[in-house]
């Protein structure tokens, strides 16, 4: 481990500088080997480019699982979206005459 103590702070600045060009050269150089290994796997396997790419846009258009809005009162690991059917949880929350706002997880205030 380096002991950066006895160095200025323009040393230091400099040292980072060096450094952030050290990482980025690294990371520009991992980014061309996984590349070229992508490529030669689609090769091998007769996969057009094109298909990778029509792929990853729709992996990337894929819904969500939707965040939890509400919470049960009486065990707050059951949550619910607010989406959907009613679980049994709120449904009989609302029977019982309580409010789905009071179960708003994060409730505007």
């Amino acid at each position: 481990m380096i002991n950066f103590d006895d160095y200025t702070l323009e040393q230091l600045q400099a040292l980072s500088i060096d450094l952030q060009s050290v990482i980025r050269a690294r990371q520009h150089a991992a980014k061309r080997e996984v590349s070229r290994t992508i490529l030669e796997m689609a090769n091998t396997h007769d996969i057009d480019i094109e298909d990778l790419l029509r792929a990853k846009k729709a992996l990337a258009s894929q819904t969500r699982p939707a965040t939890a809005k509400y919470a049960n009162p009486n065990n707050p690991s059951e949550t619910w979206s607010g989406r959907g059917r009613n679980p049994l949880w709120a449904k009989y929350y609302v029977e019982n005459g309580g409010n789905l706002d009071d179960c708003l997880i994060n409730k505007a205030g």
